[in-house]
């Protein structure tokens, strides 16, 4: 299971646990902090407003071999020919995002935001034809079960059933 480009530090765990937490954490600061009047589409932007500038940032900190070989074939109209349309569809994507937030729980958030994980594979194995390993295809499945046992109800009996326990 290792890939030879594959390092896992103590640096990679600790970002994997900071990325846990705020995907645990989200749905709720959301639906505290944003109000059903708020207007999605600014929040959205602002959103990768802040995104852009500390990717600049952090693009201007490079040392200036590596920006100017990033910049070297780059242009506008290149740029805008290849990302327009999946910018568009992200940045309506944020703005769904901001709503369902308000609308759901956070764990069906979370399930739901996992199912898209699952359906990109699909769609990248569908479109691009390309074949997935068995361990590729196993995380799928264990990504979709995981997302439908969080979505599967809980009685309220079993609730009940449980209350009325005496404990001696």
């Amino acid at each position: 299971l290792r890939h030879p480009s594959s390092h896992l530090n103590r640096k990679s765990a600790v970002y994997m646990l900071l990325l846990a937490f705020q995907v645990s954490i989200q749905p709720k600061v959301s639906q505290t902090h944003l109000k059903p009047q708020d207007n999605k589409v600014v929040v959205a932007l602002m959103e990768e407003v802040v995104k852009t500038a500390m990717a600049a940032v952090l693009f201007a900190l490079q040392d200036t071999d590596t920006r100017r070989l990033a910049l070297s074939d780059w242009s506008l109209s290149s740029s805008l020919l290849v990302a327009a349309l999946p910018a568009a569809l992200y940045a309506l994507q944020g703005v769904l995002t901001y709503t369902s937030l308000q609308q759901l729980d956070s764990v069906t958030f979370n399930g739901l935001s996992q199912l898209k994980t699952a359906s990109a594979a699909v769609w990248c194995f569908l479109l691009l034809g390309g074949g997935q390993s068995v361990q590729q295809m196993a995380a799928i499945a264990v990504l979709l079960l995981s997302a439908v046992i969080f979505q599967h109800p809980i009685s309220t009996r079993t609730y009940e059933k449980n209350d009325n326990r005496t404990v001696s």
